[in-house]
């Protein structure tokens, strides 16, 4: 099946309306140089994927239990650090209910680059960015975050900068998305919170109800299903191709 063909049985298995808006998708992808990309989500589509993909879940899995068992002392030590520092300043995120997972490196183990990844999700609708109430949490996440985290040296350089987002769950569930970005980013924060892990043990039951709720999100909409699955799969890829350097 050659790519027009495969673009019409899209029309025919998803109707007029979601049609238009995959290939409203596909086409601002391929626009940003991104076709490899495109057609990777297209044949998922066209495969009709009804659950996210267990096994790579599970695959993922060993190396977060890993990293729980038998740490790397550089791990170790980050991860707890981390944790230090959030518990510390966790005033402004428990005040606007935001839960936060661990996901990339740190979760699996790995010490290459020794960055901070973090998301927080919250119920609730924060109040825009330039708002006085929100001020103290939008000064850790940008200010203080990364003073405290770059300041430290790893392996005789400066850690790489830490990486934190904030989704409002509601966001997560929104089926108006339109242009690739948007989508990318309903998805990508999907793959992080279904894969990832509670950053502190206060969170645990909330980050678990949220991941339940993540995974319905997904397997409910055909098209974040599809970007979610890529974006597992090129974790599990990217964590076995880092393992094999490290040895």
């Amino acid at each position: 099946m050659n790519e027009r063909e495969s673009k019409a049985a899209l029309f025919k298995i998803y109707g007029k309306e979601l049609g238009s808006r995959y290939q409203d998708y596909f086409d601002d992808l391929e626009e940003n140089d991104e076709k490899d990309q495109s057609k990777e989500i297209l044949n998922r589509l066209l495969r009709q994927e009804k659950k996210i993909e267990e096994s790579v879940l599970q695959k993922l899995d060993i190396f977060t239990k890993e990293a729980e068992r038998a740490p790397i002392p550089e791990v170790k030590i980050a991860r707890e650090e981390l944790r230090d520092f959030f518990e510390k300043n966790h005033g402004p995120f428990k005040a606007f209910g935001i839960s936060l997972i661990l996901y990339g490196s740190l979760q699996y183990n790995d010490p290459r680059n020794m960055d901070a990844d973090i998301d927080g999700f919250t119920y609730r609708k924060l109040p825009d960015q330039d708002a006085p109430e929100i001020e103290s949490l939008y000064d850790i996440t940008d200010e203080k975050l990364l003073s405290f985290w770059t300041e430290k040296e790893f392996r005789g350089k400066k850690r790489d900068e830490p990486h934190l987002t904030i989704h409002e769950f509601n966001d997560l569930r929104r089926k108006d998305w339109n242009g690739s970005r948007f989508a990318n980013n309903i998805a990508l924060g999907l793959a992080e919170l279904i894969s990832g892990i509670s950053l502190l043990p206060e969170d645990k039951l909330k980050v678990k109800k949220m991941k339940a709720e993540a995974i319905k999100i997904t397997e409910s909409d055909p098209f974040l299903l599809a970007v979610v699955n890529i974006e597992l799969s090129d974790a599990l890829k990217n964590r076995l191709e880092r393992r094999s350097q490290l040895k």
